[in-house]
């Protein structure tokens, strides 16, 4: 460039010579009137001795220590070493003619000076409290600004990273590389280097570590960073520029007389000069100076300070077209400085646009870029970073704690394998840099992932993380899956069933024509989460129940998959464990490595009875695949823990009713023999252990099933429990207990058929079973004379209840136990003493005798002369006539079944005895009738609550006592009838 030939001594230079010279002289006499104020107050405190001493002592102390703090956070001794570092000697010279001056005048101004020396102290003492308040506070206020700074955040920071440590993207080598050219090329006017590449791509953290590179040579260059996007709305981006470029400067070296160029500059930029006088403002037109002149007075002091100046303009890309003319063309009036070089920032792609300003921009862009870079997307750094690369950023995540990516590892992970597969192009648009991966961890961590370990639910994480992209790019599809799929509901985006009975799935048809109507990008995600032919779910009609309870294209009433998914993402609702599959199945591979079940069921995930209940169903669906010592365990965990299970429900049959069910189908189908394998020879000399399981015969002994369920400390519900079991392996009610049945016959004659009438082999599975039950029942109600209708009238409501906690409450408590204890009485009654054959509904006790296999009904016989001749009795008790009459009222049948009548609940000869022997009735009514129709009247407000009706003794007992009399009519009939035989 060609250099100037006008004087190097400018009206600038005087200026700030004169500026100068000033200051020399009034630093002096601010330091004499200080010393002639000290002087004075150190005289005043002279007077009082050692005190006063003392005290001024302290005083010079806290003003000093005040001082010096003041400076160290005004970072004096930064800018007085930029000083020291410039060699103006003519500018110190000029201060020491201000001091010299100063010390000159000073004479002429003795009085001036006497009066501060002179002055009250009370009024020195006062000022100086003014100062070094000031200062004090200042001191303060920085200190409590530093120490409230907390990194305690819990979201990725999107910070550009400043320090190599932190680079996960490999791009330190060529930050160096391109910051070492720079530094080698020289100062070239108008040299300009174009740093290319996408949003994300780190293009500010790429300039930041070039910048650490260049701050190593402070002697050669200075970096000033000019961000346009700040000022966009400034109608002069050139004067701006220079104010940028000036401070920055000022910042590394000290050159006074370069402010008042950058200002005659910048005005000259304007078009005119403004000044004002005596209170007149004035403009002036610029001089005959034209713009090159001032650059190159600029030059003309970076020459003096050896320094080039390195402007970086970053976020070009970020503005409107207009703005971006404006920022290029403030730029290239400034290329005649032959002390600055050029780096613009910017995403070609996003210059060009559609927009005819914006391509001349990229146009006029490209004819000064002398050199350009182009940073590229390193995929495998962003899957480095996501497999634990995150750890060595802690400076640049600071804010995060190490412990919350550790939680979201598992989400991290699977990211990664996405971006590591096939479809990683068709991800790269949501995932491809860190800037989108960093929006993804806190898009987690407001979901509060990583405190809702993934681990105890059923989601799919590449579902989620597909949910999560659709979110955060379309939210408009997002919102509206939201409200077609939420609520109950099932929109058009989760899979149907072919039809109603079908157990095949599709897309509907409403979803397949959105995938035409969106862009690309949702398309792809919504493929796939929702198209049927790109998810990989098994093949049709043998979908496994993990893929049911997991994927989100599912959202059915029985698997509201998606809205789960929906719900955590918009809500931070995580499904509770209990209602997860992956909590049961989790438990049962627990139970299979040999955890005992203990451990397992007494843990925080199983403290309700529902959690219990599932784990059982779960078990007994899968309990073929447990070795024979788990299944033993298991079973006998399930004996003794069904009596800590509620016998009340207000919904569905109640848990310990429904344990019974879960230990029968145990017991059938892995009861015996040590695996699987072993199993599939279920001959009946295989399965004969289920046997004596249930007898407790062989290595059984004293451990036997039936032994066990009634048990004293049982209570009265384990004869409920006990007959329940029994009536369930009754082969005639279709229970598909094929293994019990074979091993039943074959206990008690091994040469019978396993095959044949249905209700053949029901009787004969059925003996001795039956036998041994009421030969407990004799041992201990019988025999010491325990009465035990009145035993489970007496029965306290807690009895009723297990120790878990139970989902909803029942409405009545007192009603609802009162319901339990007739079927109680009823149920254990009926099946020990009725003679039904197996008809579907199983084989009475009382079919069969105590002993022996003539099945003459003297069981029966027994029950009923226990009920009638003890229960019953009045002569013993008075009471037990209202157990009676509670027993008639408690075996009332529908009008409807019995004879097509509409009265609802009436008694019938053929059911009123519950089971008992009608001849033992007939014979106790009309033995009591007289003191039964009183104790009637007596108590014609009492009540009996059973499952299906309440019945009244002032309204029902009426019916009851004619069909009694009508049994007793029958029976003398029959027994004339029997005596003339």
């Amino acid at each position: 460039m060609k250099k100037s030939t006008r004087p190097t001594i400018e009206a600038p230079a005087f200026l700030v010579i004169a500026k100068t010279f000033i200051l020399g002289l009034i630093l002096a006499e601010v330091f004499r009137l200080a010393f002639l104020s000290g002087k004075g107050i150190y005289l005043t405190f002279q007077q009082y001795g050692t005190i006063g001493l003392v005290v001024t002592t302290i005083m010079i102390i806290v003003i000093l220590a005040t001082c010096a703090g003041y400076i160290n956070i005004r970072e004096a001794y930064t800018k007085t070493k930029t000083i020291v570092l410039s060699y103006r000697i003519d500018l110190l010279v000029f201060l020491f003619l201000g001091f010299g001056l100063n010390e000159l005048i000073s004479p002429k101004l003795d009085k001036f000076h006497n009066y501060f020396l002179n002055a009250e102290p009370e009024l020195v003492i006062l000022f100086l409290v003014f100062v070094m308040t000031i200062m004090i506070t200042a001191i303060v206020r920085n200190f409590i600004g530093s120490s409230t700074k907390s990194n305690n955040g819990i979201y990725v920071s999107d910070e550009e990273i400043t320090e190599e440590n932190e680079d996960q993207l490999n791009t330190k080598g060529d930050a160096k590389s391109f910051a070492e050219s720079i530094l080698e090329s020289g100062a070239i006017s108008g040299l300009v280097y174009g740093i290319d590449g996408p949003w994300g791509v780190g293009k500010t953290s790429f300039v930041n570590l070039a910048q650490k590179y260049w701050n190593e040579h402070p002697d050669k260059v200075i970096v000033c960073r000019f961000e346009p996007l700040r000022y966009a709305n400034e109608q002069d981006l050139a004067e701006r520029l220079m104010r940028e470029v000036t401070a920055e400067i000022q910042k590394s070296v000290f050159a006074p007389e370069f402010k008042p160029t950058a200002s005659k500059y910048s005005q000259l930029i304007k078009g005119k000069a403004d000044f004002s006088f005596l209170g007149f403002k004035l403009s002036m037109q610029p001089t005959h100076e034209t713009v090159d002149d001032l650059l190159t007075d600029i030059d003309l002091v970076l020459e003096r300070v050896k320094r080039r100046v390195i402007i970086v303009i970053d976020d070009l890309d970020r503005l409107d077209s207009q703005t971006i003319n404006n920022v290029l063309f403030a730029t290239r009036r400034t290329f005649n400085l032959s002390q600055a070089t050029y780096v613009l920032c910017y995403d070609t792609e996003l210059l060009i646009g559609n927009d005819s300003n914006v391509r001349s921009s990229r146009e006029f862009l490209e004819k000064f870029v002398t050199i350009k870079f182009s940073l590229f997307i390193d995929s495998a750094s962003i899957r480095d970073f996501l497999r634990g690369g995150w750890q060595k950023s802690s400076e640049q995540l600071t804010f995060v704690p190490s412990d919350t990516l550790e939680k979201l590892s598992s989400l991290l992970e699977e990211l990664a394998s996405i971006l590591d597969g096939e479809l990683a192009p068709n991800y790269f648009p949501f995932a491809g840099n860190l800037r989108k991966i960093k929006r993804i961890i806190n898009t987690m961590v407001s979901m509060k992932l990583e405190t809702n370990s993934l681990k105890k639910t059923d989601f799919n994480k590449t579902d989620l993380l597909n949910l999560i992209l659709l979110h955060l790019h379309f939210p408009g599809i997002f919102r509206r899956i939201y409200v077609e799929e939420t609520g109950g509901r099932q929109g058009i985006f989760s899979l149907r069933k072919t039809d109603y009975n079908s157990s095949t799935f599709s897309s509907s048809k409403e979803f397949s024509s959105l995938l035409n109507e969106v862009e690309p990008g949702a398309k792809f995600l919504l493929a796939q989460l929702f198209k049927y032919e790109d998810l990989d779910i098994g093949s049709p009609g043998n979908l496994d129940h993990d893929t049911l309870s997991s994927r989100a294209c599912f959202n059915s009433q029985n698997n509201r998959n998606l809205e789960e998914y929906l719900q955590l993402i918009v809500r931070f609702k995580k499904p509770e464990p209990q209602n997860t599959y992956i909590l049961y199945k989790k438990a049962f591979e627990e139970l299979q490595l040999g955890i005992p079940i203990s451990e397992i069921l007494d843990g925080p995930d199983f403290s309700t009875e529902d959690s219990h209940d599932k784990f059982w169903t779960f078990l007994v669906n899968h309990c073929y695949e447990l070795e024979r010592k788990n299944v033993d365990l298991a079973i006998d965990y399930l004996l003794n823990n069904m009596v800590n299970y509620s016998s009340v429900s207000s919904q569905d049959r109640p848990l310990r009713l429904r344990s019974i069910y879960s230990l029968i189908r145990i017991v059938d189908r892995a009861g015996w023999k040590q695996s699987d394998d072993s199993r599939q020879n279920n001959t009946p000399e295989n399965v004969e252990e289920i046997a004596w399981r249930i007898f407790g015969e062989n290595h059984f002994k004293n451990n036997g099933l039936l032994e066990t369920l009634c048990k004293q400390e049982r209570g009265l519900l384990g004869w409920y429990d006990l007959l329940l079991f029994r009536l369930q392996c009754c082969a005639d009610r279709q229970g598909q207990l094929y293994e019990i049945s074979k091993a039943l016959i074959y206990n008690q004659d091994k040469h019978a058929s396993n095959t044949g009438q249905v209700d053949q082999l029901t009787i004969l599975e059925m003996r001795k079973m039956s036998q041994h039950i009421v030969a407990k029942f004799i041992d201990i109600f019988i025999l010491p004379g325990r009465n035990f209708f009145q035993e489970v009238s007496n029965m306290p409501k807690e009895s009723f209840f297990g120790k878990y906690k139970i989902e909803g409450e029942c409405e009545s408590i007192d009603e609802q136990i009162k319901r339990e204890k007739t079927l109680l009485c009823s149920f254990v009654i009926f099946q020990l003493a009725n003679t039904k054959r197996p008809t579907g509904a199983g084989v009475g006790c009382g079919f069969y005798n105590l002993t022996g296999d003539a099945d003459g009904k003297g069981i029966t016989s027994i029950i009923s002369d226990y009920a009638f001749n003890f229960c019953f009795n009045p002569n013993l008790d008075q009471g037990n006539i209202i157990l009676f009459l509670d027993q008639c009222l408690a075996h009332l049948s529908n009008s409807f079944f019995a004879y097509g009548g509409d009265e609802g609940y009436v008694p019938i000869k053929e059911e009123i005895s519950g089971g008992l022997c009608n001849g033992a009735l007939s014979r106790y009514w009309a033995a009591n009738k007289e003191q039964i129709v009183q104790v009637a009247i007596e108590n014609k407000e009492r009540k009996v609550f059973t499952h299906n009706y309440t019945a009244f003794y002032k309204d029902d007992l009426e019916r009851v006592f004619t069909v009694l009399n009508e049994i007793e009519i029958e029976y003398n009939e029959y027994s004339r009838a029997r005596v003339k035989d």
